[in-house]
Parts: C-alpha cells; structure tokens; sequence
C-alpha cells in the first residue's frame, strides 16, 4: 500500500510516515502519508462512521500489536454510541485484545472456515466471523446466525455476487466496489452494529 518495501516492524515510525501511501492510486493522491491510528479515528470517529479495525501483527509481535490496538481503541472510542469491531486472522492477537479491552467487539478472520474455527469464535467470545465468500457453505450461514455470529464475506467487487449473497442472508460485505455498490444498494450501505 506504499512506495516501501519489507516488514512493517522493522521501520521506525518516521521511516514508515515518510513512504507515499497514494502514488499507486493515482497521481491525485500522489504525496498521501500513511496516518497514525489516533488520526484515522479521530477521522471515522469526526464522521461518525463504524470502524472495522483489522489487527495486521508482524510475525512476533501478535500479542504486543492486539493489546496495545484494544487499548488504543478502547481509549478513542470512549463514551461513543458504538465501539470499534476488532478482527484478524491472528487468534493470539485477538486473544491479547479480549484480554486487553474485553468490552470490544471481535470479529474472526479465516480464509476459510474449519471445524477448529468453532472453537476459536467461541474462545475470542467473537461476534462475527469473517470469511472468503468464495470458500464459505452456504449451509454455515444459517449455522453461523443461529450460534450468534454475524457473517461479514470479503472481497465481494461483483454485484450480482453481492445481491445473491444478500439475498442468502449474509450480514454484510467487504468491496473494493464502493462507488458501484453505493449506487445499486443506497439503503444497504452500512455497517452492521455489534
């Protein structure tokens, strides 16, 4: 997502500020600096948008990178009608975030969902699992619903994919399509609260 290169953990932040996070966009957003966490929520928050935070730990750093996100999070999102929903594909970051701010929502991410997932989503007290809408049985949607558990699917860009999917009860959607599914779905565009 910038003009860097290597793992994250290795840069001080300085180094990692000073990378361009839009050249790949396109020359309008040539120079756009990657943000600090307080200063995307400070942005969503002034917006008054749900936020999906996704914990990305470097390999090493899961259970300093979920404690440390939670206790961001729980620290901006103070006294706000809805808290942030905390997802990712680490067990042990979330892990470390369940113990870290316990009244944040959880989301699990799996590429695909497997029988150890149950135990997962029940061990984070998840809220929802998150999932490839390409490897995801139909049938486990109901399954998921009925445990609790809302069911967000990436990266839906089709929309007929999308209505199908909708139409089958999913929870709710990742795009890259956003001026796409803004227009065909006006009323749906939001996200679901936890």
């Amino acid at each position: 997502t910038t003009n860097g290169s290597g793992a994250a953990a290795d840069f001080a932040w300085e180094a990692l500020r000073a990378l361009d996070a839009g050249q790949w966009h396109s020359s309008a957003f040539r120079g756009e600096r990657l943000a600090t966490f307080e200063e995307a929520a400070r942005l969503i928050l002034s917006k008054h948008t749900l936020a999906n935070v996704e914990l990305k730990p470097s390999p090493g750093w899961e259970r300093v990178t979920g404690d440390a996100v939670a206790r961001l999070a729980a620290q901006y999102w103070r006294g706000e009608r809805a808290s942030p929903l905390l997802s990712s594909f680490s067990f042990e970051a979330l892990m470390a975030a369940k113990a870290a701010a316990p009244e944040l929502p959880r989301g699990w991410l799996t590429e695909e969902l497997c029988e150890a997932d149950w135990g997962r989503l029940e061990a984070l007290e998840a809220v929802s699992l998150h999932t490839d809408h390409r490897t995801l049985a139909r049938t486990e949607i109901a399954r998921l619903q009925e445990r609790g558990y809302r069911v967000l699917l990436y990266t839906v860009n089709d929309v007929a994919t999308a209505e199908e999917l909708l139409a089958q009860g999913v929870d709710g959607l990742f795009t890259d399509n956003l001026e796409e599914f803004a227009r065909r779905f006006p009323q749906a565009i939001r996200a679901p609260s936890f």
